[in-house]
């Protein structure tokens, strides 16, 4: 399995795997998981998949769109401060260091060992652009599992912020995943 990461300079390069991600994002956030989202076609988006958005993608060997993840800097408007300002503990940040990441899933049908694969991937994808763009944390908004069986087990130093929610078939929280300069890490492993 490979990750690429998809934004509004290489678009037109990886324009059928962005579509792909659209339509895997549908089957697991509207279909499997029960969550009332925009939907057209087969193909769940929202308002927050602008020109700054960059999409995580992992691709398996058979050149299919199997996870996905979403990040946009808290520059701009994003979906925590948007939609869910009243979950999150403290005051929103609004910067070009933290970036929100949302979206987070993989393909069902992923068998348990590319599903770790594809998780692993995804994760240090986002990690390492996190830290090649300087940022000094991740704002998450997932469901808590991903939190407690993924992220937490893997070294991520994550908080969550605020009290968690049910939404659909899930409990979600706003978190926080700080991230430590490239130059000082020899962490995370796939």
């Amino acid at each position: 399995m490979r990750t690429i990461i998809v934004n509004n300079q290489n678009i037109g390069q990886y324009a059928h795997y962005w579509r792909a991600h659209f339509k895997l994002r549908h089957q697991i956030f509207v279909e499997r998981l029960g969550w009332d989202l925009n939907s057209y076609g087969g193909m769940e988006f929202d308002e927050f998949d602008t020109p700054a958005t960059e999409y995580v993608l992992c691709i398996n060997n058979a050149d299919q769109v199997v996870g996905v993840s979403r990040l946009l800097p808290t520059s701009c408007t994003y979906m925590i401060e948007k939609s869910f300002s009243q979950e999150y503990d403290g005051p929103l940040p609004k910067s070009d260091r933290v970036w929100e990441a949302t979206r987070f899933g993989v393909c069902r049908s992923l068998n348990g060992t590319e599903r770790s694969e594809a998780i692993d991937a995804i994760t240090s994808r986002i990690y390492n652009f996190g830290q090649q763009q300087g940022l000094s944390e991740f704002l998450l908004l997932m469901p808590l599992f991903i939190y407690s069986r993924i992220l937490i087990p893997r070294g991520y130093d994550l908080k969550v912020l605020g009290k968690p929610w049910r939404c659909g078939k899930m409990t979600i929280a706003v978190a926080r995943v700080r991230i430590e300069p490239a130059e000082s890490t020899i962490r995370l492993t796939a």
